[in-house]
């Protein structure tokens, strides 16, 4: 019964999937295919649970239903077939109001919110008190020495494939890391959390123009321009494999375990928010529409002085962004051409403009060496911009599961750590940022 559950929740998901990715309505038969299922799936779990003899809040099956409620919600506002609370936007989700007027936007040094009630802990146990690291490695090896609060908090089931899930108020704690590590947050971006799987936010393509007016004179229209933005939950997975040896035995496990797993979802959320092209994944700053170039040449250039980065600035001031907090963003590879400059005549290290030394100057491995500018095919780009127009939007808690029986895991004496986000980014203000093109390297 439990491998046909699993089944079922599979097919849901993957009919679920591929109406998400083509972004289109439920078909007629799609619908009836996923009420059928879902009925067999409620038909079944009751018989399970008493098969096991176990409650809801211990069965490995909870997190599913987990999946098949968000399903189900996504879909109620993709056909009007299931009340939501976007029910009645039956042609397209992108006609759906956002379930909230005000949405909060966090830095990133600010720990994001729940967005539903955490599982709740035995008396006595805090959250604060959990360490991820112990849980791990007590549930895979069963080595509870020193994690007794671990141990009571997780309770003695274990899931499928021999895995179990993290509590959300553990494993978020791994996506907060990120966010920090994040070198877009760093600069100024912001995050929202998206109550739905879409959500629609409005973005500015043109500032309204203030006029004076004689008594009695009739106003002048603005040529402002608003259009909206809909953000969409994609799905970002990161695994890691490590020795069961090495999880026993290290001292560093916490460290490990977070920084690591967050270290690589922060490359790839700078990488979409940079460079994301849309197939596949967000759309990132590279391929929107409205942002500033100042290109390097028809077949791109080596940097030999500050003049890009000053128009680049220039192109932000006319588009009224704030003379004070931009930030602009570099490879690796353009930091260090840069770091080199010097005095043609003295041979001093090249002093650059105020403009430059204002801007808060970092970089990342996520802006690519590789990119093609005419016949060159080694150029790279830079980005300045006022970083709190660029919005990280995050959809549910991030999920973390860890299993030595999935794969190749068990005959190998290793285990699986796998973590789910669900994430989308969205340029607010496009004339607010500025790319340099066609950087080439020394």
């Amino acid at each position: 019964m439990k491998e046909r559950y699993k089944q079922i929740v599979a097919r849901m998901r993957a009919i679920h999937e591929r109406v998400m990715r083509e972004k289109r309505n439920y078909t007629d038969s799609e619908n009836v295919e996923f009420e059928n299922l879902d009925d067999e799936a409620k038909k079944l779990r009751p018989q399970i649970e008493r098969e096991r003899g176990i409650s809801d809040s211990e069965s490995d099956l909870h997190r599913m239903d987990f999946d098949t409620d968000a399903m189900h919600n996504e879909r109620g506002y993709r056909t009007g077939y299931r009340k939501t609370p976007l029910s009645g936007y039956e042609d397209s989700a992108a006609d759906a109001p956002n379930s909230e007027l005000n949405v909060r936007s966090y830095a990133w040094n600010e720990p994001l919110k729940p967005t539903r009630p955490y599982q709740p802990l035995p008396d006595g146990i805090r959250a604060e008190d959990l360490s991820l690291a112990r849980l791990i490695r007590g549930t895979v090896t069963g080595n509870w020495r020193n994690a007794e609060l671990e141990h009571r908090a997780m309770g003695e089931g274990t899931g499928s494939l021999g895995g179990f899930w993290v509590p959300d108020m553990l494993s978020n704690l791994v996506i907060d890391l990120a966010r920090a590590k994040s070198v877009v947050q760093r600069a100024g971006g912001r995050t929202i959390q998206m109550p739905t799987p879409e959500m629609a936010i409005a973005r500015v393509k043109s500032d309204p123009i203030g006029l004076w007016r004689a008594e009695n004179q009739t106003i002048e229209e603005s040529d402002a321009t608003w259009d909206r933005i809909l953000l969409h939950a994609w799905n970002l997975a990161v695994l890691v494999r490590t020795s069961v040896e090495l999880l026993s035995d290290a001292t560093n496990l916490e460290t490990m375990i977070r920084a690591n797993i967050a270290s690589a979802i922060a490359v790839q959320l700078d990488a979409i928010a940079l460079t994301g092209d849309g197939v596949g994944k967000p759309i990132g700053i590279l391929s929107c529409d409205g942002v500033t170039e100042i290109s390097m040449g028809t077949n791109g250039a080596v940097l030999s002085d500050y003049a890009p980065f000053s128009r680049g600035v220039q192109s932000l001031l006319e588009a009224n962004a704030p003379s004070e907090g931009l930030s602009v963003i570099h490879s690796p590879r353009s930091w260090g051409t840069l770091d080199r400059l010097v005095e043609t005549t003295t041979g001093a290290p090249l002093r650059p403009p105020v403009s430059y030394t204002k801007m808060l100057e970092l970089v990342t491995t996520s802006i690519p060496t590789n990119q093609t500018k005419g016949s060159a095919t080694t150029c790279s780009t830079s980005l300045i911009g006022a970083w709190e127009w660029l919005l990280l939007g995050m959809h549910g808690p991030i999920m973390i599961e860890a299993s030595r029986q999935a794969g190749t895991a068990f005959e190998k004496a290793q285990v699986l750590i796998r973590c789910l986000v669900r994430c989308d980014t969205a340029v607010v203000r496009p004339n607010h940022f500025a790319k340099i093109t066609g950087i080439k390297g020394t």
